[in-house]
């Protein structure tokens, strides 16, 4: 079989049906020699099992040494299983000499909670922010997450007042507002009831992302005419994101007209910011409002300079999302590009979604990109109940890449 060859995803599938059988022991056994290569993803499925099962012991003998070498992910695995034990002291020692690192920080914070040591993790980290302050550059100082994570604790402790106050001289001594930092601090005032404070934060250095967080506590008590007047302000002068987010809000409460009217403006030509288009074309599709969506996106064409491949690739997947397949592979069969390895992928879709899967079938196999299509190909023959047939065909796109496959890997030098 393809897991004694040495096929890691094979033998991950062999050891689920094992499990599934409760044939522990044959599932070890699979693994082991993946374990035994060193490879750390074989070493954390098999100390999973084996922590599940109740084998605690032997989960974290066989993690401990690749933790004693610096493995920042061992570490942390390392970490929750002595969390799950109870063994807080082990966990602040193991974790301890590498909070520098911001993903270990991380651990520290989440795997103490309801602990009782707030106190020592907040000396910590408050040693952290202190030295990153001493930074010619603190911005960009690791943890980067120094901050937010001292406010956490800090608010678990009931500390409120010090964790904004924190979270506030953070942004004043930055100079730049921090995302993250904005953020969080928001998520305190709100989650505290701290309205009028937010809506400070809102008209001062928290701009949209505080307003995202006001309106989200707004609309969760109901105020909806607040929350709409809360995001409002930054839809202005074609914002994306704050349009977006006031159209997702304004559709929730079946207000999708006013919805629409909002994403129009910020409808862009594609290119990087496509997604705002197709907002826009799926409201006024569940709508029923079909041709006017694809006018919509026929025009933004016209602006950005004619129907290149993107705004086509977008009609087709309105067209097929409204349910006009036939009109959908006409299209695709009649472009320019028709033979190119993409829209042959986008033609096959279309067919398959269509429930025309011989169709597809036949598209992807006389392609030319077959081999670039293989994966699709053999889902397709699978979905026919074809499985001996998609086998080969996978182990043929492993055994003998296309050269032209935009995926496979250059030639060293």
């Amino acid at each position: 079989m393809q897991a004694d060859l040495g096929d890691w995803y094979c033998a991950h599938e062999v050891v689920g049906v094992l499990l599934d059988q409760d044939r522990l022991q044959a599932a070890l056994d699979v693994l082991r020699p993946f374990v035994d290569s060193g490879w750390w993803e074989a070493v954390k499925t098999l100390a999973d099992i084996l922590e599940q099962r109740g084998r605690r012991d032997e989960a974290i003998a066989l993690v401990r040494p690749y933790a004693e070498v610096g493995d920042r992910l061992a570490v942390a695995r390392l970490a929750g299983m002595l969390s799950r034990q109870g063994r807080v002291d082990d966990v602040i020692a193991l974790l301890r000499p590498g909070i520098e690192d911001w993903y270990l920080a991380e651990a520290l914070v989440e795997l103490t909670a309801g602990q009782g040591r707030d106190g020592e993790v907040t000396a910590l980290l408050r040693g952290l922010v202190e030295a990153k302050q001493r930074q010619a550059a603190p911005r960009f100082a690791e943890p980067r997450n120094a901050e937010t994570l001292l406010a956490t604790v800090l608010e678990r402790q009931g500390r409120v007042d010090d964790a904004v106050a924190l979270l506030h001289e953070h942004l004043r001594g930055d100079g730049v507002g921090a995302v993250n930092v904005l953020k969080h601090l928001a998520d305190i005032l709100a989650r505290h009831g701290r309205e009028t404070q937010l809506r400070d934060f809102v008209a001062g250095a928290g701009g949209e992302y505080a307003a995202y967080r006001l309106a989200a506590h707004l609309e969760g008590q109901g105020r909806l005419r607040e929350a709409v007047e809360a995001l409002r302000p930054f839809t202005a002068g074609g914002s994306r994101n704050p349009a977006a987010m006031l159209a997702e809000l304004l559709t929730r409460h079946g207000r999708v007209d006013e919805a629409i009217a909002v994403l129009r403006p910020v409808a862009v030509p594609m290119g990087g910011d496509g997604w705002t288009v197709r907002m826009l074309w799926t409201l006024l599709a569940d709508q029923g409002r079909v041709d006017e969506a694809l006018t919509v996106i026929d025009d933004l064409a016209v602006e950005a300079g004619g129907m290149s491949t993107e705004p086509f690739l977008e009609r087709i997947l309105l067209l097929a999302y409204c349910g006009r397949f036939d009109q959908a592979i006409v299209e695709l069969r009649n472009h320019r590009e028709a033979d190119t390895w993409y829209m042959v992928g986008y033609l096959a879709d279309v067919l398959a979604d269509a429930g025309r899967l011989d169709e597809a079938v036949a598209v992807l196999s006389s392609s030319d990109h077959h081999v670039v299509h293989a994966t699709a190909l053999a889902t397709l023959l699978i979905r026919q109940g074809r499985v001996a047939e998609a086998v080969e065909i996978l182990h043929n796109r492993v055994l003998l890449p296309n050269p032209d496959d935009p995926w496979a890997s250059l030639p060293a030098d």
